[in-house]
């Protein structure tokens, strides 16, 4: 069992050094200007100093912070939105066409008025992140609702379960898949739309505004420490959200 292990790790490795020792031959052998590029050494060594000094550590806090703020608020909203227009066809026959339009609406178009309504505090940032995320919860979750069939909800109806049971038994324990897979799509949703608002808006702290400084700055190896430890809290949290996804819907076997 040790051996397997050990195999799959290496194996899920090989790629990370593919690219690490990609990295290192582009940049170390000259074919890219460090003006562009900077090295891996370099990187990890900015890294290092970022952390040390703290200043990574808080732009980092700050971020994630921000993005599962927006993600937290638009759970709360997009599972009873998307059990609703699953499990009622009138509601969405009425309401899933403005749904798919508001989903449709780039965020971005949205960051004028987000200032104008909360201005340029935490709360603007937070917004964003939760509009995109609401609509991808809201989505998978009444899909999962659809797919979930009518016969078992019938059943129970027939067997004088109560509305409380119902609800539970018949929508939401056959829609857990695909709200948890929504939930999943949208932490990284949040985190991608985090950076880009703190690097539009603007912030006194953040992986987005970090990065931007440091390009406009031309500390090249500070905007690449940035952005590596950017994905590293995406890859964070999309680990976490996979190891709470087996355990919270484990008959499933998700990706």
């Amino acid at each position: 069992m040790a051996t397997k292990r050990m195999q799959n790790v290496l194996h899920a490795s090989l790629p990370w050094i593919g690219l690490l020792g990609l990295w290192a031959a582009i940049t170390e052998g000259g074919m890219v200007d460090p003006l562009f590029l900077s090295s891996p050494s370099a990187t990890l060594t900015a890294l290092f100093h970022g952390i040390a000094s703290g200043d990574l550590v808080i732009a980092f806090v700050a971020t994630m912070g921000r993005a599962y703020g927006g993600f937290l608020v638009a759970a709360a909203v997009g599972v009873p939105i998307g059990l609703v227009l699953g499990g009622v066809p009138r509601v969405n026959m009425i309401f899933g066409g403005l749904v798919d339009a508001l989903r449709s609406m780039p965020a971005t178009a949205l960051f004028p008025a987000f200032l104008l309504l909360f201005g340029v505090g935490e709360k603007a940032k937070v917004s964003v992140a939760t509009y995109v995320c609401v609509w991808a919860i809201t989505i998978y979750t009444a899909y999962g609702v659809k797919n979930s069939g009518e016969t078992r909800r019938f059943l129970l109806r027939l067997h004088g379960a109560s509305p409380w049971q119902r609800f539970i038994d018949g929508l939401l324990f056959p829609a857990l898949p695909s709200v948890v897979g929504g939930m999943r799509t949208a932490v990284s949703l949040s985190l991608v739309v985090t950076i880009g608002t703190e690097m539009l808006v603007g912030t006194q702290t953040g992986l987005g505004q970090a990065i931007y400084v440091a390009q406009v700055t031309y500390r090249i190896p500070v905007m690449y420490a940035a952005i590596v430890l950017s994905a590293v809290g995406g890859l964070a949290s999309n680990a976490a959200f996979r190891w709470l996804s087996r355990r919270v819907v484990h008959w499933e076997r998700l990706p």
